[in-house]
């Protein structure tokens, strides 16, 4: 899907007709990269809205080359040209634990057809004012994935970089079954965002496949002159690694540089984490850097 005349006022639609089960749109089974493969790509696009649209892996697609990367993607196609006004609400995706690149809701600082990462020279660049309410994604190896562009200072092109929120209205936001694997796992990870909220939502990796590296329930790093709010949430984490892994709730570094910066972390519940067969490993419930810039408050 490419950019479209819609507005924030009169937006761009899908949604399913009527009451009933959510369609479904599964994979393709595609020949063309282990890197950009999604099943709904907004690329350069302002002012959609998807309203009870579920995603699904194909169960014929089994290689590195035909699983899926994303079930939502949100991606660029130029460095001044990026997602803006997006909403994904009541949707569910589900993926491959199989693929450690498979993330259920992405947003990326690249275009649909190459990682590599684009040099924004102006705020249309950026991807911003996007919002994820009530969705429900799982067997994905990380949850959301979402990243801005590094820049410079002033840093004009990492304000409202992304409005992430993920809220309780007809039911709660989750993130359930996802990692699987020795390689890092995240419920949700953010970098070089601005104004980013996550609040009220249920990550749960409790399920086999247990992952046997890095994991973390909400993983949060870059963004200078950033503000974050991070609260009501609910993590419950679960590691099956023997030596030299980590186990971490809540990570934040975001924020940590600049002037200005409020990050507010707090009432969030992080219960029933275990790593049982911990020997000379890492176990965090709550990791964050530069206190001076937080307010804090934790239920645990």
């Amino acid at each position: 899907m490419t950019s479209n005349p819609s507005s924030q006022a009169n937006p761009l639609m899908f949604r399913k007709s009527g009451a009933g089960t959510n369609p479904l749109i599964r994979a393709f089974s595609p020949v063309v990269s282990t890197s950009v493969d999604g099943i709904l790509i907004l690329n350069g696009c302002d002012n959609v809205t998807i309203h009870g649209i579920d995603l699904a892996e194909n169960p014929g697609n089994s290689t590195p080359t035909q699983l899926m990367e994303f079930g939502y993607a949100l991606v660029k196609v130029s460095g001044t040209n990026g997602c803006w006004n997006n909403t994904i609400k009541n949707c569910s995706v589900t993926l491959s634990n199989a693929n450690p690149a498979s993330i259920g809701i992405y947003i990326g600082n690249h275009t649909a057809t190459n990682i590599t990462g684009l040099t924004v020279s102006n705020i249309s660049g950026t991807s911003s004012n996007n919002k994820f309410y009530n969705n429900s994604l799982q067997n994905c190896y990380d949850g959301y994935s979402f990243t801005g562009y590094a820049t410079a200072v002033p840093f004009d092109f990492t304000i409202k970089i992304i409005l992430l929120v993920l809220m309780v209205r007809a039911r709660r936001s989750q993130v359930v079954k996802f990692g699987g694997s020795a390689v890092q796992a995240n419920g949700i990870f953010a970098t070089n965002q601005n104004a980013l909220k996550i609040h009220s939502t249920y990550i749960n990796n409790s399920v086999a496949p247990l992952s046997t590296g890095p994991l973390y329930g909400i993983a949060l790093t870059g963004g200078t002159n950033s503000n974050l709010d991070v609260y009501r949430d609910t993590i419950t984490l679960a590691l099956n690694s023997a030596t030299d892994s980590q186990l971490t709730g809540i990570s934040c570094a975001m924020g940590n540089t600049g002037a200005g910066n409020t990050v507010n972390i707090y009432n969030n519940l992080i219960t029933g984490c275990t790593y049982p067969t911990n020997t000379s490993g890492i176990l965090e419930l709550l990791k964050y850097s530069h206190i001076e810039f937080q307010v804090f408050t934790a239920t645990l």
